[in-house]
């Protein structure tokens, strides 16, 4: 209207309505908010979903470490129930050598070696600790086994009392073979408690 009743001026172009401020936008704002909870409701379902199939993965591999240390463990306890008889008996004939050692040509007396090495056994006796031992494997395992929920404040406590055991059980005996099982096992305990500690 303005260019018919102007003659002098150009004809209005598409540049001129781009330099109009304001002319391309919407004075007022409108919100979906149906859609928009219908979208952040999937986002989020998705996004929980991958959250749980993550610890899913992380909890099979966490319990496939935790069972195979157990089994470790198991098999290390085996080694020093195997070694029990044969402990006893070296270390009454090792008495014996070095008693007959100090004693030179005296006569040894029988009677009063077996009273000691009898002594011995009583204070060096691990069967406590093994069967204890034995026990917290058991529990240990069948809490990772369950098809709940493991409970991750009683795994911990199961470590700890394990450590306890087989410190005892290490200062109980003075065989060399034992002592380094112990360690191993010390070791094993060591990673499974770090384990554990990341059960929720």
């Amino acid at each position: 209207a303005l260019h018919r009743q102007l003659p002098q001026t150009g004809p209005p172009s598409l540049d001129h309505l781009l330099r109009i401020p304001y002319l391309f936008e919407s004075s007022e704002t409108i919100i979906d908010r149906e859609t928009f909870k219908v979208l952040l409701s999937e986002a989020l379902r998705e996004a929980l979903q991958q959250v749980r199939q993550m610890k899913a993965q992380e909890g099979a591999a966490l319990q496939e470490d935790c069972l195979n240390r157990i089994a470790t463990l198991r098999s290390e306890l085996g080694v020093i129930e195997g070694q029990l008889a044969t402990i006893l008996t070296d270390y009454h004939e090792r008495l014996r050598q070095r008693v007959q050692e100090l004693l030179g040509d005296t006569q040894l007396d029988e009677n009063r070696l077996l009273q000691e090495v009898a002594l011995l056994a009583d204070r060096s006796n691990i069967n406590e600790e093994i069967v204890r031992l034995h026990s917290h494997l058991e529990q240990m395992e069948s809490l990772l086994r369950d098809a709940g929920q493991a409970d991750g404040r009683r795994l911990d406590f199961l470590t700890q009392e394990m450590h306890r055991e087989v410190n005892t059980l290490g200062s109980k005996t003075g065989d060399l073979g034992t002592i380094r099982t112990v360690i191993g096992m010390k070791t094993e305990i060591g990673k499974l408690k770090e384990q554990v500690q990341n059960v929720e």
